[in-house]
């Protein structure tokens, strides 16, 4: 994917939206965890990843493709076990979006566009741990000269 070229500098952005954030990384380490049936070690916690892309030839022209590109911020924390109306990421992930929302990731890369978010409780269990994840998604796109 092209848009994997975009981890780092969003992960940059991230880390400036929140400070709080005990760790910010790249998804790899995410799908460790997950696999594992474990939470990071330092919670809250984010992960980015180019999670879509999909490319059309600019119109009028064989030499240029418009690439779209999917980026997900992944907050996680533990399970707050306070209820089911406890959303312990709310704040983070409204900074993230505040401040990614309407910037340019990196250079030749259109600004990030907020498209939306899904929350997920994990309950825990004997063989996992319980976890609070919220996913953020943006959109951006860039131009490809063949």
């Amino acid at each position: 994917m092209i848009g994997a070229a975009l981890v780092d500098p969003v992960i940059a952005l991230v880390r400036a939206a929140a400070p709080d954030l005990r760790y910010i990384g790249p998804a790899n380490d995410l799908a460790a965890l997950v696999a594992a049936r474990r939470l990071p070690e330092r919670v809250p916690a984010a992960y980015v990843l180019p999670t879509a892309e999909v490319a059309e030839q600019a119109q009028r022209t064989v030499h240029r493709s418009i690439i779209t590109t999917n980026i997900t911020v992944v907050l996680v924390t533990s399970e707050s076990r306070r209820g089911p109306d406890d959303r312990p990421l709310d704040a983070l992930g409204a900074a993230v979006i505040a401040f990614l929302d309407g910037v340019s990731p990196a250079p030749d890369w259109r600004k990030l566009g907020y498209r939306g978010a899904d929350q997920q409780v994990r309950a825990a269990s004997s063989d996992r741990e319980g976890g609070v994840f919220l996913t953020i998604h943006f959109e951006t796109t860039t131009q490809r000269r063949a």
